[in-house]
């Protein structure tokens, strides 16, 4: 199979796309300086049909990439896990095929960005103030927290 001619990849990665998510992963991952050990695309689990973050459909465009194109995510950075070059390693059972969406904004945000969107966006729908009621519902948890801890 003559892996140079880009037509012949091209139906390939179509095909299989995980094949381009592991050549691509494995790539960044030695440029790097991170740890790498995934053999063989086949190691990756079948694309879902459907993000399992953002419940959208994934698909393979026509080379460029769009919000619902599969990437490949790591599941974990726990640092302890790996020596200094694993540090951020990718591995067989650390990673997880998501939609490129999700995965832009799992890198620029926040979990406090996050949580302020949700809340705005939850308590417009109820048509309050979703600053004043944010403020609310965080007081109220950290009052439940205080009796567990008090009580426990």
């Amino acid at each position: 199979m003559d892996t140079n001619n880009p037509i012949i990849r091209r139906k390939r990665h179509r095909k299989d796309p995980r094949i381009r998510l592991r050549e691509g992963a494995r790539t960044r991952s030695i440029k790097r300086g991170w740890g790498f050990k995934i053999d063989k695309f086949k190691d990756l689990k079948p694309i879902p049909k459907k993000c399992p973050i953002l419940d959208i459909p994934l698909f393979i465009g026509d080379g460029n990439s769009t919000d619902n194109s599969p990437t490949l995510d790591r599941v974990g950075n726990q640092e302890f896990y790996y020596s200094k070059k694993d540090k951020y390693g990718r591995y067989k059972g650390n990673v997880q095929v998501i939609s490129r969406k999700a995965n832009q904004m799992k890198s620029n945000s926040s979990f406090e960005d996050v949580e302020k969107l949700y809340f705005y966006e939850l308590l417009r729908k109820a048509r309050g103030n979703p600053y004043k009621m944010r403020e609310r519902i965080l007081k109220a948890l950290q009052n439940c927290i205080n009796k567990e801890k008090s009580n426990g």
